[in-house]
């Protein structure tokens, strides 16, 4: 029997497009997220996601969670090819403002993404994968991904 429900580590990096610096340290920053996402049907999957990206700064660090959506565009028993979608709420930090408003920096804003994720199936339950995405209209984030069916 196929195990329905997979969680994902991934980490890798954010570029900010909306930074007023060219300082490589302020304009890509590092990122993680965790995923745990339910097969609802063998080329659907929905779940739940948190990401973060580190920062010491108020002004760039952003933290949120996401209800978020795969859809395979291909797959066969070795991997899979999938769209990637999510929406949810984080911290309104300045650097998603593309006029870099401060003073939306204590609240919350409405995140979304879309993006590819490719996943290889690499042993027992365990998959590795390469995921793009393009969050808030202004935010490009490369990450790795491990994944493990439960």
């Amino acid at each position: 029997m196929e195990r329905p429900w997979t969680v994902t580590l991934g980490g890798g990096v954010s570029l900010f497009t909306f930074s007023d610096s060219s300082a490589l340290g302020n304009l890509i920053k590092p990122h993680l997220r965790l995923r745990f996402d339910y097969r609802i049907h063998p080329m659907l999957r929905l779940g739940g996601e948190v990401s973060a990206v580190a920062s010491g700064s108020s002004g760039t660090a952003v933290i949120g969670g996401w209800l978020i959506g795969r859809m395979a565009m291909w797959q066969n028993d070795s991997g899979a090819l999938e769209l990637a979608w999510g929406l949810g709420l984080g911290h309104a930090a300045p650097i998603l403002d593309e006029f870099l408003r401060t003073d939306t920096s204590d609240s919350l804003m409405h995140y979304s993404y879309v993006g590819l994720e490719t996943r290889w199936h690499v042993g027992s339950g365990v998959m590795l994968g390469v995921e793009a995405l393009f969050e808030h209209l202004s935010v490009v984030t490369l990450n790795l991904t491990l994944g493990y069916r439960l």
